[in-house]
């Protein structure tokens, strides 16, 4: 007999096995396999911690780490730009778009952008569609339309960022497979919003310089924090043999 205790966090309710099941042959073979696994989380969108104390030191999967290592080294030297733009009042938009523009004029070429924004990829049809990057941000307004499109105007010839590139995960990860090969983990994996998000950031983390919103213009995020923690700790420890130029520049304030 299988029971379950619960532990409760803010809306989030996590079933944990917390009993060895006696008998199995009235299960099939993947169930088989709990009898090995001393916990069973059965909900998977933990955004929120779901034990009071939080004492385990969980890490990143060495195949994802491994992966960010590689992107960062075939892009560098390069800007990475960490952009949350759900939540942000939206007549704030073009303005901050306008102030990021500016800030990234700083000598690097290329900017590796990384936000929750619905991305435009080209399909065969010659039709846009827009896949999401987030879970979370579904309401796309025109305003943040226009704030993209400033942006990206800004690369033109002409623009502000004249001569500058922009690039963004999934186009790396093409660049890496033309120049390395296979990436080791498989395309639907990389398609994963969860997965893109620790790319990005593991791949901030490493960047020569380091750009993110303020509170008028970002959404707050762990990840940020994340980042900026991490380039801090490198920064005072002069033993990492790490190429860091800043911890974090804010575009966006007033």
């Amino acid at each position: 007999m299988i029971s379950f205790r619960f532990y409760r966090n803010n809306l989030r309710v996590i079933q944990i096995l917390s009993e060895a099941i006696d008998s199995l042959e009235y299960f099939s073979d993947e169930l088989a396999a709990l009898r090995r696994s001393d916990v069973l989380a059965v909900e998977w969108d933990l955004r929120h911690s779901i034990f009071p104390e939080s004492n385990i030191d969980l890490q990143y999967s060495h195949a994802l780490v491994e992966l960010a290592e590689r992107l960062a080294s075939l892009a560098r030297p390069y800007i990475a730009v960490h952009w949350r733009l759900e939540h942000v009042p939206v007549e704030n938009l073009a303005w901050c778009a306008a102030s990021l523009v500016s800030t990234l004029r700083s000598g690097l070429g290329l900017v590796w952008f990384a936000t929750d924004y619905h991305t435009l990829s080209e399909q065969p049809s010659v039709v846009k569609t827009k896949s999401a990057k987030s879970g979370t941000f579904r309401a796309v307004t025109p305003e943040h339309e226009e704030a993209m499109n400033i942006l990206q105007d800004a690369f033109q010839m002409g623009g502000d960022l004249e001569g500058y590139a922009m690039t963004e995960l999934p186009s790396q990860i093409k660049k890496l497979r033309m120049f390395e090969g296979n990436v080791q983990l498989e395309e639907d994996v990389l398609k994963d919003s969860g997965v893109s998000g620790i790319l990005d950031k593991l791949v901030s983390m490493q960047s020569q310089v380091f750009v993110s919103g303020s509170r008028a213009c970002s959404k707050t995020s762990s990840s940020s924090k994340q980042i900026v923690d991490f380039r801090e700790s490198v920064m005072r420890d002069k033993e990492i043999a790490l190429d860091i130029r800043n911890v974090v520049e804010l575009f966006g304030e007033w």
